[in-house]
């Protein structure tokens, strides 16, 4: 008799917060239980009360922590034995609830790594989205000690990077790298967000951080012929010293565009002539930065980037690389000058691939060649 196919997947964000890469997996596996725990909610106190489940998919219950001792909480770190005893019992009424005997572990962080002893579980899977960030020092190499801990430990991991991923694959045999996928579809609004601006459009979108060359992205507003928009959030641009950002935006031709989210950030991509991508070389690969990279190439815009490696490494040939400055203003040039029916070609053939309906494909045939989630 096949066993029962159940998840209990173990979130470092809440459900409702966005479609992150977490929701993106969990909501095509249909044909699987799942339960989903959000984290704790520092809005409520450990005895407070707590939301009741919800079900944003019919194969999916969003349970919340908040009320409860969890592995991210104060109160938790302040007395671990007890806590853990009282979030385990908490877990077990749901798991008792929802019918489910030996679910598939699924951690997205290395937080509720210590939980896993006290559930009865068929397999446990890491799934590596982003290592979680704790400032420098102590703080840091223990997150980092913590990682590496649920990687050994964890049967199957996935890595959303190729940074990730050759950080973590010595640790453990069976770790894969999934790239984060395709799930866009330009928002039809009434009014276009670069309404107005003078054509042709060219777009920043993303962090603006010391990963960026300021200096040639004024550069490229200078030479495009049209306006450049830094599409950004409020947090994102703030992340960039105040006189860098104001004598960035003093050039006429450079147009900030502050919006409320990352879905409009990508809202905006979909508008944009021309995408320039002008990061320093070792510029981390980030979750926003793919997304916007891949909503460029569903959309068959072209994409104007220096090489910093661990980005284009992502997109093989979908992308214009450029070796210095001078190769990058002359590749924008070209890719305003005229379409070309090939690169658009290449990367709509490419973003076809890298739906989330494959990445999700690919997930299920690992897991089963592992043994777990078999049909």
């Amino acid at each position: 008799m096949p066993k029962t196919k159940e998840i209990l997947c173990f979130s470092n964000l809440p459900w409702a917060d966005r479609m992150t890469r977490r929701q993106m997996i969990m909501s095509r596996m249909r044909d699987v239980r799942i339960v989903w725990m959000d984290p704790p909610d520092s809005r409520f106190s450990v005895r407070g009360k707590r939301p009741g489940p919800t079900k944003p998919y019919p194969h999916i219950t969003v349970y919340s922590s908040a009320g409860f001792l969890s592995p991210d909480s104060p109160a938790f770190k302040a007395d671990p034995f007890r806590g853990r005893k009282a979030y385990l019992a908490y877990i077990g009424g749901i798991l008792k609830k929802e019918e489910m005997s030996s679910p598939l572990l699924w951690l997205y962080s290395p937080a509720f790594a210590p939980l896993a002893e006290g559930i009865w579980h068929d397999g446990l899977v890491y799934d590596c989205a982003d290592l979680p960030e704790y400032g420098s020092g102590k703080k840091k190499a223990a997150a980092e000690k913590e990682t590496v801990a649920l990687c050994r430990r964890a049967d199957v991991v996935f890595t959303a990077r190729r940074d990730l991923y050759r950080k973590l694959e010595c640790f453990n045999l069976r770790t894969y790298l999934l790239p984060n996928g395709i799930d866009y579809r330009p928002k039809k609004t009434a009014e276009p967000l670069t309404a107005g601006y003078a054509r042709p459009v060219v777009g920043f979108a993303g962090d603006l951080s010391a990963g960026v060359d300021l200096e040639l992205l004024r550069r490229a507003a200078e030479t495009c012929g049209g306006t450049l928009v830094l599409v950004t959030t409020g947090e994102m641009r703030d992340r960039l010293p105040r006189e860098d950002y104001l004598r960035l935006t003093s050039c006429e031709k450079v147009v900030p565009l502050a919006v409320e989210s990352q879905p409009a950030i990508l809202d905006a991509v979909s508008e944009f002539d021309a995408v320039v991508a002008p990061y320093r070389e070792g510029a981390e690969e980030s979750d926003l930065r793919s997304r916007v990279f891949y909503a460029c190439l569903a959309s068959g815009k072209p994409v104007i980037s220096t090489k910093h490696g661990e980005i284009l490494d992502s997109f093989p040939g979908c992308a214009y690389a450029a070796e210095d400055e001078a190769a990058f203003l002359d590749l924008l040039k070209a890719a305003l000058s005229g379409d070309d029916p090939v690169r658009r070609s290449r990367q709509l053939a490419y973003a076809d691939g890298c739906r989330w309906e494959a990445r999700v494909s690919e997930i299920r045939r690992l897991l089963a060649r592992e043994g777990y989630l078999v049909d």
